[in-house]
């Protein structure tokens, strides 16, 4: 009668285990949906204080210096390891937030950018080689991403380099 008990009780842990491991996994899988989800709730009044406590990081204008995450991010994409970079930067007085994801099975950079005053979405799932360009001029580096035609999209589309950052050189 004892053994009995105890393989229910194993049988019940084992059964609260995966469950867990289930709901972590799921809390913490990335997909174009939750990637969406995330932008889309950003609220016009939203502060850079704000974005940064949500780990976006803030890349207006030319950097001081490197930034280490946004070189983690790279990294890890030329190692081909899923990643995600969540950024914001001004423009012309417009706040503009923005989502990288490195796919490795597509092995592709998927972009979101969204207007959080505006409330719009701007090229949703834009997608970018696994390569990028790093050019120096004047002493300043720039990260350019290479854009490639998003192959889930039957319409045509307007393909456009983007630059990523730049920084001072030290």
């Amino acid at each position: 009668m004892r053994k009995k008990h105890y393989i229910f009780v194993l049988l019940g842990l084992f059964g609260i285990f995966i469950t867990v491991i289930y709901v972590i996994v799921k809390n913490h899988s990335i997909s174009a949906g939750s990637i969406e989800k995330l932008l889309y709730s950003l609220t016009p009044s939203i502060t850079e204080e704000e974005l940064e406590s949500d780990g976006f990081i803030n890349i207006s204008g030319v950097q001081p210096k490197e930034n280490k995450v946004i070189s983690t991010f790279l990294s890890k994409v030329d190692s081909n390891k899923k990643t995600i970079l969540k950024f914001f930067y001004w423009n012309e007085n417009e706040l503009y937030t923005k989502i990288l994801f490195y796919d490795p099975e597509c092995k592709e950079i998927r972009s979101w950018a969204y207007l959080p005053i505006k409330q719009y979405a701007i090229s949703p799932d834009k997608r970018f080689s696994k390569s990028y360009e790093i050019a120096e001029k004047n002493n300043i580096i720039t990260i350019k991403l290479i854009n490639i035609k998003n192959n889930s999209l039957p319409v045509e589309q307007y393909l456009s380099d983007e630059i990523l950052y730049s920084y001072y050189m030290n």
